[in-house]
């Protein structure tokens, strides 16, 4: 009779876990899905739907320009039957990051209780449900959040594989690796990371295997460094860790490195899987800070969930001890209050409409300025636009192209060797003569917005400036982005106005 009592206690226990993890993942998805549509497409977004329309079309990642995408493909792989059912639906294509992100956050839960206990889950499950920065990238067509969802379930499946060394566990692994250099190519430093949990284990054969496979990816990774790496040292180090840790989840990061340094001396059971997410943490780091000659950090955004996992370890740690329940909860008040005080966007409660990204993201209002566009643009017409692949997002066509520099280098342009655009394969205006020339069929319109106008040629902005009228001047209070609609009226009217 006690031993039935006893099960029905616990049951009655664990099922209240459960409701509050269900309502705290439910709450999440809310905060995720709560007006999708809010935000404008930015310029990465209309990458991946790029990316995505030339593999529905072609099935191989195609673009129009003739050139072919080499990497990164898993997302818009993942989006073309998306976009076969629902069509341009943008909430349709932001609504699988929704999915990923949410899942995040059961799989956060999952790994935080296995490490530890279910009261480490749960926070660390309200941590990614309720964090700005999760739910922003949560709405976005972009593969961050789907890198952050496949290194969990690298994760999950080895902390599995720890308790239980079964051939499944490591296929499970295996598998998810893959589809996470799939995704983004700088998940290659997984494999690295692995070598060094399977030697902290003494299991040379399987640190074998991964070392083989960092071998087997040898080719694209230098295609890579090649292309997108720096090919002298940078020293970033400080402003990855100051300007992105400290100000974008600043109270978090302290707690973060404090529950690491714990976790690492005391947690002996699972010092080998510790090992596993620092290296992968510090890898990323080093790479993203010294090698890269870009200033978005949104590439290491994947590690935010390393920092939420060990900033909830530490916070179960000050809960433990009856002064430290004190500490913890001022912290909380800290991170909940006084959050933008602090410089730092920490936890949203209140459901946003639209997101704000971090200071290298462009977010112009293009909704507003296509859809004047849209109004105004006549057959005979010509748009010279940076982003004529945005053009044909909205529009369905595109005339001509802006050179301009999508991260500042000297040597990345949009503009091909063909004299095309790399994504859309629309023809770049080469001369002023030539938008002259245009000024006889129609009237000639050029949209630029704040970034185009740093990485643009500053002659044919000058230019811009000095001939054309301004029609619209649009301001995204948001981001903080303008995006501006110039016109040279076709030849004769100008002469007449």
């Amino acid at each position: 009779m006690v031993e039935k009592w006893e099960k029905i206690k616990i049951f009655k226990y664990i099922k209240k876990e459960y409701i509050l993890l269900i309502l705290i993942i439910l709450v999440g998805f809310f905060l995720r899905v709560y007006h999708l549509e809010g935000d404008s497409l930015w310029i990465d977004e209309g990458f991946t739907i790029t990316e995505t329309n030339a593999i529905a079309h072609h099935f191989l990642p195609l673009l129009d320009s003739g050139k072919y995408l080499s990497r990164d493909l898993l997302l818009p792989y993942l989006l073309v039957p998306i976009q076969w059912i629902f069509g341009d639906s943008v909430v349709a294509l932001r609504f699988v990051s929704v999915l990923f992100g949410t899942a995040s956050i059961v799989l956060a839960y999952a790994i935080a209780k296995k490490l530890w206990d279910r009261n480490i889950g749960m926070i660390t499950a309200f941590f990614l449900s309720f964090s700005y920065w999760q739910i922003a990238w949560s709405r976005q067509v972009r593969a961050y959040i789907l890198a952050e969802f496949l290194f969990l379930a690298v994760l999950f499946f080895l902390i599995k594989y720890h308790e239980k060394e079964s051939k499944k566990n490591l296929i499970f692994l295996i598998i998810f690796s893959l589809f996470g250099f799939l995704n983004k190519i700088s998940a290659i430093l997984v494999f690295p990371s692995l070598i060094v949990y399977f030697l902290s284990k003494k299991k040379y054969k399987l640190a074998s295997v991964f070392s083989f496979l960092c071998l087997f990816f040898v080719l694209p990774v230098a295609y890579y460094l090649r292309t997108d790496f720096a090919l002298t040292f940078n020293n970033y180090l400080a402003f990855y860790v100051v300007g992105y840790f400290w100000m974008y989840y600043g109270l978090f990061f302290a707690l973060a490195i404090m529950g690491a340094f714990v976790a690492m001396r005391y947690d002996k059971h699972s010092r080998s899987i510790h090992c596993f997410i620092l290296s992968y943490f510090f890898s990323n780091l080093a790479l993203f800070s010294f090698f890269i000659e870009v200033d978005q950090k949104r590439y290491v955004f994947v590690l935010s969930s390393i920092i939420f996992l060990y900033a909830a370890y530490a916070t179960s740690l000050f809960w433990q001890k009856e002064k430290g329940k004190r500490l913890a909860i001022f912290i909380v008040v800290l991170l909940v209050v006084l959050g933008d005080g602090l410089g730092v966007k920490n936890l949203l409660f209140i459901p946003n409409k639209q997101f704000a990204l971090e200071k290298y993201t462009p977010q112009p209002d293009f909704r507003t300025a296509y859809q004047y566009l849209r109004e105004n643009l006549a057959v005979n017409d010509t748009l010279i636009s940076p982003y004529p692949y945005m053009d044909r997002i909205y529009l369905k066509r595109s005339s001509y192209a802006l050179a301009i520099s999508y991260t500042g280098r000297q040597d990345d342009y949009s503009i091909t060797s063909g004299q095309v655009e790399y994504y859309s394969g629309a023809p770049a205006i080469s001369s002023f003569g030539k938008i002259n020339a245009l000024r006889k069929v129609g009237n000639v319109y050029i949209l630029l917005d704040s970034m185009a106008v740093g990485m643009a040629d500053s002659r044919l902005v000058e230019y811009v400036r000095e001939n054309f009228y301004p029609e619209v001047s649009i301001f995204n209070d948001s981001s903080g982005d303008y995006v501006y609609i110039y016109k040279l009226p076709i030849l004769g009217l100008k002469e007449n106005s």
